[in-house]
């Protein structure tokens, strides 16, 4: 059987976990523009997170969260070049001086795909949005701002977008403003089917407004959203879970402890994990004995019938308590976990009901 890998993440640029100040709980600063005026109204928030505020009218913000969440703090405004800031529960008081974007005059290619835009549209909303329930309710408001380029040789889609993508999440009761830095979709063969798809990534930052209503569904769907997600996942080995979580992990057919594979322990407000290795093959590499790249695969199974695997390119991580991991682009889904899109996505400060932030 062919497995095919759909690598999908979020950027999470230059993490590293250190001695962070953990009283340091508000991040707050001064934001102004290349003349030194203040940059009222300038977006800043933690990525992947509902955690955000605008600058006021003197250009100062001002974000206080409960508990550091393992992800960047970034600062936009239109015109002006996104500012990413790793680690900023390091930095908790910064000044910000936003620089113009360049103004890109972007050709016209005729390329001869003999794709139509609606195509190209349709494959971008099932790999960037999903194709579940809560995917397909999706709408992305302003499509107008993508640009397609297809490679026909290589067979590779892309997609780039000069202002951030306003997408609509009816289904779990939530706005994201998506700026994307990148999305490629590889094709077995020269066709926008989606059964011609062999890998697929987006990346760029996201902020989540949450716009559930009242009385809605979406608290409730949004749990059924977290069960068995990788999200579960990481919350379950963060708190050596997985029984209680109704997680199995595998590795080559044959069911494993959590402590067979993985070890835990506290490290500065953080979990540090090290992934054990099996025994790595030796590679020669211009005449030298070398190990190959660290590689781990586990298969997890959920409920006894929901299927997925895991792949560390990396023996080391962190996990925050809210169990976001610090490597996200050396770890790989597949599986059930691996097909899920920015639609089934929930914030990276997600708490489940009736559960208090400091316990989860």
């Amino acid at each position: 059987m062919k497995i095919i890998f759909r690598f999908i993440g979020i950027v999470l640029l230059g993490i590293s976990i250190g001695a962070a100040n953990l009283d340091a709980q508000t991040l707050s600063g001064l934001i102004i523009d290349e003349h030194g005026d203040p940059a009222i109204g300038a977006s800043v928030y933690l990525d992947g997170t509902s955690i955000g505020c605008s600058a006021d009218a003197n250009g100062r913000y001002s974000i206080t969260v409960k508990e550091p969440v393992n992800t960047n703090l970034v600062v936009s405004m239109v015109g002006y070049q996104t500012v990413v800031v790793a680690n900023p529960f390091q930095h908790p008081v910064l000044k910000f001086v936003l620089q113009p974007s360049t103004v890109e005059i972007k050709a016209v290619v005729v390329t001869g795909d003999d794709f139509s835009r609606m195509q190209k549209l349709r494959m971008l909303r099932a790999e960037l949005l999903g194709i579940t329930p809560a995917g397909r309710r999706c709408r992305i408001v302003n499509e107008d701002v993508i640009t397609f380029s297809y490679n026909k040789k290589d067979r590779i889609l892309e997609a780039s977008a000069d202002k951030p993508l306003v997408i609509l999440n009816p289904y779990l009761g939530y706005t994201v403003t998506f700026d994307m830095t990148a999305f490629q979709v590889k094709l077995l063969d020269n066709t926008l089917d989606l059964s011609s798809v062999s890998e697929s990534l987006f990346l760029g930052t996201m902020f989540f407004l949450d716009t559930k209503s009242p009385m809605g569904k979406e608290e409730l769907r949004r749990t059924k959203c977290f069960e068995g997600s990788s999200f579960d996942f990481f919350r379950a080995l963060r708190n050596s879970s997985f029984g209680e979580r109704r997680f199995q992990l595998f590795s080559d057919g044959a069911l494993i402890a959590p402590d067979s594979c993985f070890s835990i322990s506290d490290s500065i407000g953080f979990k540090k994990v090290v992934v054990y290795e099996k025994k790595l093959p030796t590679i020669l590499v211009d005449g030298c004995s070398m190990k190959a790249p660290f590689s781990r695969r586990i298969e997890i199974l959920y409920r006894n019938w929901n299927r997925s695997f895991v792949v560390f390119r990396t023996n080391t991580f962190y996990l925050d308590s809210y169990g976001n991991n610090s490597d996200t682009n050396l770890i790989l889904f597949g599986g059930n976990m691996g097909e899920k899109r920015l639609g089934d996505m929930l914030p990276l400060d997600y708490v489940e009901p009736d559960m208090p932030a400091g316990t989860k």
